[in-house]
């Protein structure tokens, strides 16, 4: 039976002692399909947030959002979304045909959260056709529940190559965020590609050491390992923090380093460049 798990995956559960356990419950429940309850799950999300790569093969953090309904899973092997990135998303005109990438689904005020990779089949002006390689759910840890709603807000975006004092507060003071990492190979295997991963917990745990470097703890999650095994491969990442105080996110280019300690692992981050989006879609309605 072919793995669902790439080296770098497997190599990170030997290390910390969960390889057999690892195993076991990922061909339990990484499937290539797309279950019904999952189905049904995208199909009622306003908002999914995902992960590909820029032409540079560097990963990126994202999100699609529109009217409930704008998900659809016509069979268990596709997923439809009638979405387009805007013209200032640092993924825009980067999604190829058979490009892979990552999704996932997040629904803060029921802490559900359910991921898939797959391969891009078709990209329009106005919808994106995936191709499932693997499904399954994640834990609902470290979800701060809220209740996200979509608005609409205009304004400028900017970059710049260092965290700035405003940006670095926004950092520390956030509970969620989101990152995308890849294999360093890419193949028609189904475990090569893609992964977007939440991260969460309370606010400050991510660490904002200067303008230039961040780190935050690897907390317990599946044992899947996927972000790690990752990085172990390849440590280019992408981050997305959605501040919803000023309405805005920031999708940060770094590369990632895997510190050992023991039993821990810490991440520690290394920031290249920086884009700052007014964010026109998603709100906190309230705190649950």
């Amino acid at each position: 039976m072919n793995s669902p798990f790439h080296p770098g995956e497997t190599y990170v559960q030997s290390r910390l002692g969960f390889a057999e356990q690892s195993n076991r419950i990922g061909q339990k429940f990484i499937r290539s399909q797309i279950p019904d309850q999952h189905r049904d799950f995208f199909e009622s999300q306003p908002f999914v947030f995902i992960g590909a790569v820029d032409e540079t093969g560097h990963p990126w953090a994202s999100y699609l959002a529109g009217p409930k309904g704008f998900i659809s899973a016509p069979t268990d092997q596709q997923l439809v979304l009638r979405a387009s990135l805007p013209t200032d998303d640092p993924l825009y005109g980067h999604l190829q045909k058979s490009q892979k990438i990552g999704m996932i689904g997040i629904e803060p005020h029921t802490r559900r959260r359910n991921r898939l990779n797959g391969r891009i089949n078709r990209v329009t002006d106005e919808r994106l056709v995936l191709d499932i390689d693997q499904s399954f759910g994640n834990c609902p840890k470290y979800i701060q529940r809220r209740k996200i709603g979509l608005r609409q807000q205009s304004g400028e975006s900017y970059t710049c190559d260092t965290l700035c004092e405003d940006l670095r507060s926004t950092i520390k003071n956030a509970d969620i965020f989101f990152i995308t990492s890849r294999t360093k190979e890419m193949n028609q295997q189904p475990n090569t590609g893609v992964d977007m991963s939440h991260r969460g917990g309370e606010r400050g745990f991510v660490k904002v050491i200067d303008e230039h470097w961040l780190s935050f703890a690897d907390y317990p999650g599946n044992r899947f390992f996927n972000t790690l095994g990752n990085i172990h491969t390849d440590p280019r990442i992408g981050l997305l923090f959605l501040d919803f105080d000023n309405h805005r996110t920031l999708h940060i280019k770094a590369t990632a380093e895997i510190q050992w300690i023991q039993q821990e692992r810490n991440i520690l981050v290394h920031v290249d460049h920086v884009l700052v989006r007014p964010n026109p879609t998603l709100c906190i309605e309230e705190f649950l």
